[in-house]
């Protein structure tokens, strides 16, 4: 029992990555106000959790539908984390995520100075990249 329960956490954890995620949070939210943030992370959190519930309970069925199989979604799913594995290797994601990083802090700067800070000016991030990150 335990060792499903553990199981389960550390796939869901890896899933969300709330350590990945919390720094984009706390860029994309600079400046804005605590009411837009509570309402972003529930949003995200609402939308994640319905996300995972529906393949939870309808995955199997869609795979089906699709005439994939279990085992072929494994090896693509354990493929492209290996593809991924191979980027952080050598260093290519860190590189890619660092320059995004850079030109949307550069971008947000020059949209900060030359406007007043009013949460509609603030993109809705909930969904994309909070709720579904990759």
């Amino acid at each position: 029992m335990y060792e499903l329960f553990i199981s389960s956490f550390v796939t869901f954890f890896v899933v969300i990555d709330p350590l990945g995620i919390a720094p984009i949070f706390a860029v994309m939210t600079e400046g804005a106000s605590a009411q837009f943030k509570r309402n972003m992370i529930l949003k995200a959190t609402l939308t994640g959790a319905i996300i995972l519930l529906l393949f939870a309970f309808i995955g199997n069925a869609l795979l089906q539908a699709l005439g994939i199989s279990l085992n072929a979604f494994k090896t693509a799913g354990g493929v492209l984390l290996f593809l991924i594995a191979l980027d952080m290797v050598f260093e290519k994601r860190s590189e890619r995520r660092a320059k995004t990083s850079q030109e949307f802090s550069h971008e947000h700067t020059q949209v900060s100075e030359s406007k007043p800070n009013i949460d509609h000016e603030f993109d809705d991030i909930s969904i994309f990249p909070m709720a579904i990150p990759f």
